[in-house]
């Protein structure tokens, strides 16, 4: 079991201009850490593309 809010913290000194979660003070198997960090990839990618799509898009928009 390890502290999620532990790994974060460490993270968020490293990027602090990144996402910052709030969660409970509770702890979380390796399984659950992988599936919730397989969420949030997947969660970013999806924004990234979305945003990659929008910019694109506002190149090829007649005005």
């Amino acid at each position: 079991m390890y502290r999620l809010s532990t790994l974060l913290s460490k993270s968020a000194e490293k990027f602090p201009d990144k996402i910052a979660l709030v969660i409970n003070q509770q702890c979380y198997t390796c399984q659950e850490l992988y599936e919730l960090t397989h969420y949030l990839a997947a969660s970013l990618l999806e924004i990234r593309y979305l945003k990659r799509r929008l910019y694109c898009f506002s190149f090829t928009k007649q005005y």
